[in-house]
């Protein structure tokens, strides 16, 4: 938490340090992007974290670290885009390819549970799936 202090204050004092500080000491994946998660929306980020976010203006940093089952986070809100509705065209190529893996995983699910049920096993009672 000392070392998170001490990185948040060197960003307050020189923002524009964020990346590449965020490079140097952060220990997420997004570190090597300069602590870049790209963009998201509410309910995709675990709540503290979330509601730091969405309580912070566009262009600032978090004033305080933000803990999380994670660790501790710095988080500089970049920009904010408004949501909106999408047309079906657009979001058609992405949608399918969800819906084709949901049935592909209930397939799955499906015939490892016919397995499990049909196998004869004993001595070891097996969960079903």
């Amino acid at each position: 938490k000392a070392k998170a202090q001490g990185v948040l204050e060197q960003v307050q004092a020189n923002p524009d340090s964020f990346a590449a500080l965020a490079a140097e000491h952060s220990t997420c994946p997004s570190g090597k992007q300069g602590g870049d998660l790209g963009q998201f929306g509410r309910g995709q980020m675990v709540p503290e974290f979330e509601q730091a976010v969405f309580n912070t203006e566009a262009g600032q940093i978090t004033p305080n670290l933000v803990e999380t089952q994670f660790g501790y986070h710095i988080i500089q809100v970049k920009q904010r885009a408004e949501g909106g509705q999408l047309a079906f065209a657009d979001v058609f190529p992405r949608l399918q390819q969800y819906l084709n893996e949901m049935a592909g995983r209930q397939a799955m699910h499906e015939y490892l549970s016919s397995l499990v049920k049909a196998a004869d096993i004993q001595g070891f009672s097996m969960p079903t799936l």
